[in-house]
């Protein structure tokens, strides 16, 4: 009986330990003895065997891998998808769902811009008013219409004042 290494089996036959590793783990090749060593004869067999199960024909007579097909599937429902994913896209941007992050960037730095120079002109806006009053309450309420209407002001979102 001949018995080899896990190393020289794979020099053998031309794969690596690791792909061994794993046909021995899922039963298409048979793992080494108590030895440590592998049975040379019995492991050809099982990888003869697991070489046929692997092969198929394809519809023109031509021999292929199943693992081939397998991955050729695979790859295939991939790029469907993908294809699918671009015309949904390509959908949406036609029905104006979607649209650049470019221009969403450019819309919010504006928005933002207007409101940062909204909230600084309410100090010189408002000072002159409330600089000659003595009631907490009436300076509360002169800020708190003012501030609403700042808010109004960038509630009322043209799209047209934003987008070039």
């Amino acid at each position: 009986m001949s018995e080899y290494t896990q190393k020289e089996v794979c020099n053998f036959i031309g794969m690596s330990a690791r792909q061994v590793r794993r046909l021995q783990s899922s039963g298409d090749l048979i793992k080494a003895g108590i030895s440590g060593k592998i049975d040379g004869p019995k492991f050809i067999q099982s990888l003869v065997d697991y070489k046929i199960k692997m092969t198929i024909k394809d519809d023109r007579g031509h021999e292929q891998n199943q693992i081939d097909l397998e991955d050729e599937k695979k790859q295939k429902a991939r790029l469907t998808k993908l294809q699918a994913d671009k015309e949904e896209l390509i959908v949406a941007k036609m029905k104006n769902e979607l649209i650049p992050i470019c221009d969403v960037s450019f819309v919010w730095t504006k928005l933002l811009s207007n409101f940062k120079s909204k909230c600084l002109a309410l100090i010189s806006k408002i000072g002159p008013r409330v600089v000659h009053l003595d009631e907490l309450s009436e300076v509360q309420e002169i800020l708190e219409q003012e501030i609403h209407q700042v808010l109004i002001e960038l509630s009322e979102f043209e799209e047209n004042d934003y987008i070039t």
